[in-house]
């Protein structure tokens, strides 16, 4: 987005940042402008001048406890978007994949670790595997040079797990359990193949009706259809801004009387465009350090110490800029009178993270199609609208990337799209795509059961009771992480979104408090998307234990791979079990 970009730049100088579309498309969450603020201004003097000369003060620091207990997630690692609060003496936190992306498994990993050293997490269910998950070939290897260097370029080439990735690095060989049901997944995974390799036929005939539905478009839809249309083409381009692209929707919205306020995610967001041109990011940049100064000088040295060690110094700037804004409200520093600048700096980015990325694309699109709808004068202009629509859902169905929620949605207006269809054109490239639907529909049937095998294989957390007391909290998501400190016991599920809101549905049924969060990726989403797609090509050669974990010599860093594992090899760190795992590479 030109809007972000352009405050980035007066931020961070040289620093580059995504823009929205490009969010959008990648369904990334939002990046994360306060961790390069909070970089960027600290560099200024922060470092160097708040951390000298701390007085020594007598002064409890029991009341600032409550600051570092409730930051759980580092914003660089992830968003908790969603928790049910059911009182249950078990808690399951459920982090959403992005699968074969390195970025967003080492930041499953790093969610994982927060929970583990800080609660205890007694087990965690992974989607992809089955059974018990070992990787005990990996923490065998006594060089931790070597073992650091296998499991790094395992990673880096999607054949790694976050979860993988935190049990072989932190030693805790037999954490993970899988979620799968052997023959059934595995011949669902054979489906998956299939859909891949149909791909390109797919496409071909998918933009063959994009291109008709152009033409419908331009023969039936009215002025101010084609108007909104040709803006969001812009938009997507680049061509149109985010400020100006949701001012001029936002529009006719008014005109149509259409609340906004109840596409939540979207009403935030573009509340958020207004926020950051107000900021004065130099005057903000001061009163940072004197805010700084203020904190040292005020809060018990306890306190301040805690903050210099719970950030590393001041490095771990995801965590001190979650820190300062907790203290600033803690001890009423009353930043709208002194520091008014930073107080705006603070709100951007406690919005920012308020707002549920993934959601946001859906209402994004929703928004945009009511206002196609609303715009309508007769019916032949409401059936174009939905068979427009409707060509997204039905790409995605076919390509094995529809989430649970759209899959519903397909399957219930499958068959009015084809009658509709019908009724304007020809119906021969339809007729073309009718096999690989049935591929399709088999595929996802299954998958849809596939949630009911995750809660049989995780029978030991619907054994929870409830807990004593009441939890506080103002929302669903502080009730769910304030329970934390209560439960028996934790356990972190890791699936992919397909099955996220489902699996967190269902727990919530049988009375289990649940949080959902989605770790942050920046970059490389298609790649990831080739990476698995190429590994689930791979199941008709290799007999395997768990997706990620597949190999073959055709996979990147293969070379690298070789010299760690005759280096392995030469030190004699349990070869067979390398072996084992490494064999394909030979």
């Amino acid at each position: 987005m030109k809007a972000v970009k352009e405050l980035a730049k007066k931020l961070v100088g040289k620093g580059k940042l995504l823009g929205l579309k490009e969010w959008i498309e990648r369904l990334n969450g939002i990046k994360i402008i306060a961790i390069i603020v909070v970089n960027s201004l600290l560099l200024t003097g922060v470092y160097g001048q708040a951390i000298a000369g701390v007085m020594e003060s007598e002064r409890t620091t029991e009341q600032f406890k409550q600051v570092f207990e409730d930051l759980d997630v580092p914003y660089s690692y992830g968003k908790i978007t969603a928790g049910k609060y059911e009182g249950s003496d078990s808690v399951v936190i459920n982090i959403q994949d992005l699968h074969n992306h390195a970025e967003v498994q080492k930041n499953i990993s790093n969610i994982i670790k927060v929970f583990d050293e800080k609660y205890g997490v007694k087990r965690v269910y992974v989607e992809g595997a089955y059974g018990e998950v070992s990787t005990k070939w990996l923490t065998v290897i006594k060089d931790k040079k070597v073992k650091d260097e296998v499991i790094e370029t395992l990673l880096k080439a999607g054949r790694l797990t976050g979860a993988e990735y935190y049990s072989a690095k932190e030693n805790k060989a037999e954490i993970i359990k899988g979620l799968e049901k052997k023959e059934e997944y595995l011949d669902n995974l054979k489906r998956l193949g299939t859909i891949i390799e149909n791909q390109e036929t797919v496409a071909m005939h998918i933009e063959a009706i994009k291109e008709t539905v152009k033409e419908l478009q331009k023969k039936y839809y009215n002025k101010q259809q084609k108007k909104i249309e040709k803006l969001s083409k812009e938009y997507v381009s680049g061509k149109e801004t985010a400020k100006k692209y949701f001012a001029k929707l936002e529009k006719y919205a008014k005109e149509l009387a259409i609340d906004t306020g109840a596409y939540e995610n979207l009403s935030m967001y573009m509340e958020l465009l207004d926020k950051q041109k107000e900021i004065d990011t130099k005057r903000a940049t001061r009163e940072l350090q004197k805010f700084v100064l203020n904190i040292k000088e005020n809060v018990p040295y306890g306190v301040y110490s805690k903050l210099l060690s719970m950030t590393n110094n001041f490095k771990q700037t995801d965590k001190l800029y979650g820190y300062l804004i907790r203290l600033s409200r803690q001890y009423d520093m009353n930043l709208t009178k002194n520091y008014k600048e930073l107080e705006k700096l603070f709100e951007y980015m406690e919005l920012s993270q308020a707002i549920n990325p993934l959601e946001l694309v859906k209402e994004e699109q929703n928004f945009k199609d009511e206002l196609n709808d609303r715009f309508s004068i007769n019916k032949v202009e409401q059936e174009v609208i939905f068979l427009s629509n409707f060509i997204k859902y039905y790409e995605e169905y076919l390509s094995g990337k529809i989430t649970a929620n759209d899959c519903k949605y397909y399957n219930k207006n499958i068959e009015k799209f084809k009658n509709v269809w019908v009724k304007y054109i020809d119906n021969r490239e339809i007729v073309a795509l009718e096999e690989y639907e049935k591929i399709s529909d088999e595929f996802y049937k299954i998958n849809m059961a596939r949630n009911e095998y995750f809660m049989e294989n995780m029978k030991e957390i619907l054994n929870s009771k409830k807990i004593g007391e009441e939890v506080k909290g103002e929302t669903e998501i502080q009730k769910s992480m304030n329970s934390l400190k209560e439960a028996k016991d934790i356990y972190i599920t890791v699936t992919g979104g397909f099955h996220t809101q489902e699996l967190s549905k269902m727990l919530s049924k049988e009375g289990i408090t649940n949080i959902i969060i989605t770790p942050n990726v920046t970059t490389g989403v298609k790649e990831a998307q080739k990476t698995y797609y190429e590994i689930a090509k791979e199941q008709t050669k290799i007999s395997f234990q768990a997706l990620s974990t597949l190999l073959t010599s055709s996979m990147p860093n293969t070379e690298k791979i070789l010299e760690l594992f005759k280096v392995a090899e030469k030190n004699k760190y349990q070869k067979q079990d390398l072996k084992k795992v490494l064999k394909n590479w030979l």
